[in-house]
């Protein structure tokens, strides 16, 4: 149906952890209050041999446009997104046969799904708890409930969603708690025929949640004022955790959010049995029978996330913020300004600042094969690759050879760092909104602008990293280089 998709644009990307299925959210950038526009969600097995660019293997249909996307990190079958009107969804896309999830797509079919059909596991309810503003980001939360237990299939139930909304709320959901909820009809007249009633598996309340309120200061005008979320992302715990099993004894979570007011923060979301029953109680308190279940509000005020640090700042907003896959002390940002920022964690600074000089920035992320590789999208529709080796220089100030890096050797030649590559793909010039590197096969890059997703093959060069590579980035993350850019 073209009336479907007249307007509708991908909007987040997310392979999933064999790295075969790519998942697509398809929403509106375009919208600045209510959105009577629907949405999608699909899903393209690429280890497929028939593999139809122009028609994905799965599509699931929703009511509301939607913002952002992220596949389960254990169970390659389920994938959560956030919607414009606040919503987050999760579906089971398990259907290729022999139930792995890997996308082989021997006995899978392509078809459209109805959001409450084959695939829908649940969607979180709409209240006075949930978000009232568009979701921008998702993220799986290993629950504390699933200490000791096996990750892999069915592993939803092991995990909490996490959803960052542009109204500043932070929320967990346990979509084990679904219940199943009837829809109330849309006009009295169906209400008197008793016909448009329809069953849908809905999370009542989150079992979690903040608001990113601004701390007290000189400004009075910051004090108390809520900071709407427009990127987020989970900070691996302890070098090279890119494990679930690594956290699965943690009761908190730290972040990284990039704010629509331009603030970059790090951020602790705690999460123990304590405040989890505080929060359980607050929402029984206040809730009430309403049609199709209940309504509950959010303690006033709500609390703020732990504020571990407040780095540098974008001037407009900080559209994208991604921490490093395996050196939990680095991470970057990009905004409206157009810079692309490199931060270390240890210093609380910044440590290096590049600009490509295309516009401003909505999207970057670090390659999970190459320690020193960056990707950022352009308002141009071009995809930005750095390479911040070609800013390392040897002690005795000569390049590196032969791709290796001397142990020990860092220079300062990241204040003047060119782009290393500029991918070209959109010709309308519409801007690269989302990037994704790929997990389990590192030479493949997933790039979303107005008007087509792109899988670009990088190349060895782009996917294998470099002798003591790894080493140059602990380096920048010890803050040993960030004086001087």
């Amino acid at each position: 149906d073209e009336r479907f998709w007249r307007d509708l644009v991908p909007t987040g990307l997310s392979w999933n952890r064999t790295g075969f299925s790519l998942a697509v959210s398809y929403g509106r950038f375009d919208v600045t209050g209510w959105c009577d526009s629907p949405g999608a969600l699909c899903v393209w097995n690429l280890r497929r041999e028939d593999v139809d660019p122009r028609k994905p293997d799965q599509t699931f249909e929703t009511d509301s446009c939607l913002q952002c996307v992220a596949w389960h990190p254990a169970d390659p079958a389920v994938v959560a997104a956030g919607s414009f009107d606040g919503e987050v969804h999760v579906w089971d896309v398990r259907g290729d046969g022999d139930g792995d999830g890997d996308g082989d797509g021997k006995e899978n079919r392509r078809e459209t799904r109805a959001e409450t059909g084959e695939g829908f596991v649940a969607r979180s309810a709409v209240s006075d708890a949930s978000h009232r503003e568009p979701v921008t980001a998702v993220a799986w939360l290993r629950s504390a409930r699933a200490v000791g237990t096996r990750a892999g299939r069915g592993a939803v139930w092991t995990h909490d969603v996490c959803s960052f909304g542009s109204d500043g709320r932070v929320l967990v959901w346990d979509f084990s708690k679904a219940e199943t909820q009837i829809e109330r009809p849309e006009s009295d007249v169906d209400v008197e025929r008793d016909v448009g009633r329809t069953k849908i598996r809905r999370v009542p309340f989150p079992s979690f949640g903040f608001e990113t309120r601004a701390p007290p200061g000189a400004d009075a005008t910051r004090n108390g004022s809520v900071r709407g979320v427009s990127a987020a992302s989970r900070v691996p715990f302890g070098p090279g955790s890119g494990s679930e099993e690594a956290d699965s004894n943690l009761t908190s979570s730290a972040f990284i959010l990039g704010c629509d007011s331009g603030a970059v923060l790090e951020c602790l979301v705690r999460r123990g049995e304590a405040e989890r029953e505080a929060f359980a109680r607050a929402m029984r308190e206040t809730s009430k029978p309403a049609a199709g279940g209940f309504s509950g509000s959010l303690p006033s005020p709500m609390r703020s996330p732990h504020v571990t640090a407040e780095y540098e700042p974008h001037r407009g907003a900080a559209h994208g913020v991604c921490a490093h896959p395996s050196e939990p002390g680095v991470f970057l940002s990009c905004g409206a300004d157009g810079a692309l920022k490199i931060y270390a964690r240890r210093e609380r600074r910044r440590a290096a600042r590049l600009e490509p000089r295309a516009g401003a920035l909505f999207c970057a992320a670090w390659s999970p094969a190459r320690p020193a590789l960056v990707a950022c999208g352009t308002s141009g529709g071009t995809v930005v690759l750095y390479d911040l080796l070609e800013g390392l220089l040897g002690s005795d100030g000569s390049e590196r050879a032969n791709g290796d890096v001397a142990e020990g050797a860092f220079g300062g030649g990241l204040a003047s760092l060119a782009p290393t590559r500029e991918l070209r793909g959109c010709r309308r010039g519409t801007p690269t909104q989302a990037l994704a590197f790929n997990p389990a096969l590192p030479g493949y890059l997933a790039a979303a602008d107005g008007s087509a997703v792109r899988v670009w093959d990088l190349g060895a060069r782009f996917a294998v990293p470099a002798k003591n590579e790894g080493a140059a980035i602990r380096r920048l993350a010890a803050g040993e280089e960030a004086r001087g850019y």
